[in-house]
């Protein structure tokens, strides 16, 4: 839920106020796996939400070619 309200555009502050997180650095890590994804999405296309049988296709794409 809450990689759902970054990807579509909470400001991190607001999501610690929703999590009911008393410290920003429990907020912190769900920015980290945000920015992972986005890193990961530039080399591999791959997406936050992305469904099973795209997935699955990427996978067998990349296995093959390794």
């Amino acid at each position: 839920f809450a990689m759902h309200l970054l990807c579509c555009g909470i400001e991190p502050l607001t999501l610690k106020k929703l999590l009911g997180h008393r410290d920003f650095k429990s907020t912190q890590i769900y920015l980290d796996v945000l920015a992972l994804e986005a890193e990961v999405n530039g080399r591999y296309a791959v997406r936050f939400g992305m469904d099973r049988e795209e997935a699955a296709a990427l996978l067998n794409t990349k296995n093959n070619h390794v």
